[in-house]
């Protein structure tokens, strides 16, 4: 990914509002925080790529239902991505398996 992106992508992480869960987010983009993610729903930017950006203090990690682009180590900072581009429409689960109730959803039209 091209240096730019990453910043863009770590900045409008950084620069939303926490009190209102879709402000400032970019499609594409979800803030993992300390036991959410925010937003729970999310759907691919427009190059089909979903990034995740840690914010919180808390290790966690992405499993998704379907097994593919999971991100298993828990970690505490750093981002991770998946190319939703030739997937099925459908919604994709993904949940952290270190809290419960931490889940999400990627929607492909």
């Amino acid at each position: 990914m091209p240096r730019l992106r990453y910043l863009l992508l770590v900045a409008a992480a950084i620069g939303c509002d926490t009190t209102d869960p879709d402000s400032g987010l970019q499609p594409g983009l979800v803030t993992v925080g300390d036991d959410f993610f925010r937003p729970v729903i999310v759907h691919p930017d427009m190059n089909g790529i979903v990034t995740w950006v840690w914010g919180g203090m808390r290790v966690h990690n992405i499993v998704f239902a379907d097994g593919v682009g999971d991100h298993p180590a828990a970690v505490a900072s750093g981002i991770h991505m998946r190319d939703f581009t030739g997937a099925n429409d459908g919604t994709y689960e993904y949940a952290c398996t270190l809290h419960a109730g931490m889940q999400g959803s990627v929607v492909v039209p």
